[in-house]
């Protein structure tokens, strides 16, 4: 089970490790497709590192490995080689987790698919205007009229045709992931992992609703992967993070197992695998939904700290032994985690902003965005 990243998200990863938080804002592509126009509102570039560096974390536990392109690899390896910190990205590229690929001899293939996908980007006449005007601009002089628009949309088109190419997912930075969102822009290839934490996801979600305060409902609405909310528990500091990273890979090896073959059946359309591993999943569910369902009854609210959510009610015997075994309680694991409020505040720490202004506000944000419709 492969996914293909961009360098630009693993060097967002690299600068924030390496140099921590950046103040500044930077602007992020919106769409209107009413008004034939795009903007570029100002959010906190710290939220947009956070995110990247959420979606790298758990990308490195549950993926059998991450494909970048080696043309533009330097970058994130330079600010490797500059911190200790950082030394596992060498770690993970000796172990094939980062698999970095040679797409040179297929530039000729990649165009034609790169060239459908920016039309398909530019969905308003601005984008249009400005893709040509970066395009002509960048034949003339190697220069682009504006170097961010070029990079989510000439840069992802590229990703999107590379990720084409091998047949498999696409994982990008935050930045062309909320672009490709504004689009509609979504991918048509099966993500057995996506599909499986949205899945579960769900459920989590519906436990906002039985939350007995505010606070509760706060700690549980901003969204953060379990798996990343585990890790930033079980770390000290922000050169932990990727170490900590790579214990957690073991850890969770009987799932990733699991994920890969429930992609293998759907890319292969075994209709008979896939039906089980999604049913498998659909039971576990059920059985989460029953206890929910008790919830209804109760007078009190569930439990929400750092570690775990827990339940008012308790679990009966024969479920709570089914669930403590295999890939089940892999699925507990990631439907019970704890707040993801606690592990935004924990990492926040790590740079000393967890009670700062900014890092109030970059909290807020983080809220913000965990409620926007993603496809």
């Amino acid at each position: 089970m492969h996914i293909m990243t961009d360098n630009w998200l693993l060097e967002e990863v690299a600068d924030t490790l390496g140099d921590g938080l950046r103040r500044e804002s930077e602007g992020e592509i919106q769409v209107d497709l009413e008004c034939n126009a795009y903007t570029r509102p100002d959010i906190r570039a710290a939220v947009i590192q956070i995110e990247a560096l959420f979606s790298f974390l758990l990308n490195i536990v549950l993926r059998d490995s991450i494909i970048v392109d080696q043309r533009f690899a330097d970058g994130w390896n330079q600010l490797a080689e500059q911190s200790d910190s950082l030394a596992p990205f060498f770690e993970l590229q000796r172990d094939g987790v980062i698999d970095v690929k040679n797409f040179e001899d297929d530039d000729s293939a990649l165009a034609p698919i790169r060239e459908a996908l920016v039309d398909k980007i530019c969905v308003t006449d601005d984008l249009k205007d400005i893709t040509r005007r970066n395009s002509e601009l960048y034949r003339e002089t190697g220069e682009n009229v504006d170097s961010f628009m070029s990079l989510c949309v000439w840069g992802g088109a590229g990703m999107l045709a590379r990720a084409s190419l091998l047949e498999t997912t696409y994982v990008g930075h935050p930045h062309r992931h909320s672009l490709f969102n504004e689009v509609k822009l979504f991918a048509n290839r099966p993500d057995a992992t996506r599909t499986v934490l949205s899945d579960i996801d769900e459920v989590r979600a519906s436990l906002i609703q039985y939350s007995s305060d505010v606070v509760t409902s706060n700690q549980l609405r901003i969204h953060v992967p379990a798996i990343v909310i585990e890790i930033i528990q079980d770390c000290n500091q922000v050169g932990d993070l990727l170490s900590v990273a790579l214990q957690y890979r073991g850890k969770y090896r009987r799932l990733r197992r699991w994920l890969s073959q429930y992609q293998v059946a759907l890319e292969k359309d075994d209709l008979k695998e896939s039906v089980s591993k999604k049913s498998f999943l659909a039971s576990y569910l059920k059985d989460q939904q029953k206890q929910l369902d008790l919830l209804e009854s109760s007078s009190t609210g569930i439990t929400v700290s750092a570690a775990w959510i827990k339940f008012p009610v308790p679990q009966k015997p024969y479920l709570a032994l089914k669930n403590s075994f295999g890939v089940r309680s892999d699925f507990s694991k990631l439907l019970l985690r704890g707040s993801g409020l606690h592990a935004v505040r924990r990492l926040l720490s790590f740079f000393d902003e967890e009670k700062t202004q900014f890092g109030k506000e970059v909290e807020h944000a983080l809220i913000e965005r965990s409620a926007r419709p993603l496809g």
